[in-house]
C-alpha cells in the first residue's frame, strides 16, 4: 500500500462519543477529502515527499489560480518583508518554505477559506498570533522555525471545521483559555473536541505524527508535553495568550516548557503582537 494512501496513514483516535453522532460523521467526511484529486491535495502529497523540489510544488500550485493567489499573498505580506516582490508561485514557495505552503494547502483543502462568516470569531487573529509565537520560541526547544509556524497556524483547524460543519458553540461555552472546561464542553456537545478533530483530519492528510500529536494534546497543559513539538505548541500558545492580555503567572508552567522566564516574557509578547499585525491581514483573506 502506498505511503500516500490515506487509509495507510489513518490513526484511530478516541472521540469520547456515543457510537453515532454528528461529530463522528463529520470526521469521516473530512478524512476522505484527500481522495479528491484537487490541487490542494496534490500539494499536500508533494510536500510530504522529501524528493519534491520547489519547482515541483510550484508547478502543482500553479494549476490552481486561487491557491496560487493565496500563497503569493502570504509571501508578499509585510511579515516576510517582500511586499510586492514575489511574482511567482515557485518564488513564493522558496520564501515561505514547504511547511507553511503545506499548511496553507491544508486550509484550502478543508474548505474553511474565503467566507470568514463561517469561521469562529477571531480565528485568523489567534492562528497568526500562535504561529508567530511558536516560530519565535522554536530555537529554544530545537524545532525548526517553519515547522513551528505551520504547527501554530493549524493548531485550531479543528475548531473551524467543527464550527462550519456543526454550527457555532453557544454563548455560554467556556472560553478557549479555560482549557479543561472548553474541551469538556465540546466533547459533551459534539462527541469530539476541536483538538482531536484537527489532529485526526491532518493525520489523514499526511502531516507528520509529531505535529498531529501536538495538536491533539495542546489543551491538556504542560504535563501533557512529551515531545519538542508538544512543548513549542503548548508554550507558544501560552505566549500568545500573554500577548493578548493573560497574566503570565496564569501560564507559567507552559512558558517554562519553552524556557521563557518572567524577565523576558513581556518583550517576547510585544514582538508577537507586532509581527502578528503584519501577518494577520494576509491570512484573513485566504
Amino acid at each position: 500500500m502506498s505511503s500516500l494512501d490515506p487509509a495507510a496513514r489513518r490513526v484511530v483516535v478516541p472521540t469520547y462519543a456515543v457510537p453515532e453522532c454528528a461529530g463522528l460523521d463529520l470526521m469521516a467526511e473530512l478524512e476522505s477529502l484527500p481522495a479528491n484529486p484537487t490541487t490542494a491535495v496534490r500539494v499536500l502529497s508533494l510536500a510530504d515527499n522529501p524528493q519534491s523540489s520547489a519547482a515541483d510544488l510550484g508547478a502543482a500550485v500553479g494549476a490552481d489560480p486561487s491557491l496560487t493567489a493565496r500563497i503569493m499573498r502570504v509571501a508578499n505580506s509585510a511579515y516576510y518583508g517582500l511586499s510586492g516582490r514575489v511574482a511567482s508561485a515557485t518564488f513564493a514557495i522558496t520564501v515561505l518554505g514547504f511547511d507553511t505552503v503545506r499548511a496553507i494547502a491544508a486550509v484550502a483543502a478543508s474548505g474553511v477559506t474565503g467566507d470568514t462568516g463561517t469561521l469562529p470569531e477571531g480565528f485568523w487573529s489567534h492562528g497568526a498570533s500562535v504561529a508567530i509565537a511558536c516560530s519565535l520560541v522554536a530555537p529554544r526547544v530545537s524545532v525548526r522555525g517553519p515547522e513551528a509556524f505551520s504547527l501554530g497556524l493549524l493548531h485550531d483547524l479543528g475548531s473551524a471545521l467543527l464550527h462550519r460543519g456543526l454550527g457555532p458553540l453557544p454563548d455560554e461555552a467556556p472560553y478557549e483559555t479555560n482549557d479543561t472546561a472548553r474541551i469538556a464542553f465540546e466533547r459533551e456537545r459534539w462527541g469530539i473536541d476541536h483538538a482531536i478533530a484537527g489532529s485526526r483530519v491532518l493525520q489523514a492528510w499526511w502531516f507528520p505524527e509529531q505535529m498531529t500529536t501536538a495538536i491533539a494534546v495542546h489543551h491538556e497543559g504542560a504535563r501533557a508535553a512529551q515531545t519538542d513539538f508538544d512543548r513549542v505548541l503548548i508554550g507558544g500558545e501560552a505566549l500568545a495568550r500573554v500577548a493578548a492580555g493573560t497574566p503570565s503567572s496564569q501560564v507559567a508552567g507552559a512558558l517554562g516548557l519553552i524556557h521563557v522566564g518572567p524577565s523576558e516574557v513581556r518583550g517576547l509578547a510585544a514582538r508577537v503582537n507586532d509581527e502578528t499585525a503584519a501577518l494577520e491581514a494576509s491570512l484573513a483573506t485566504l
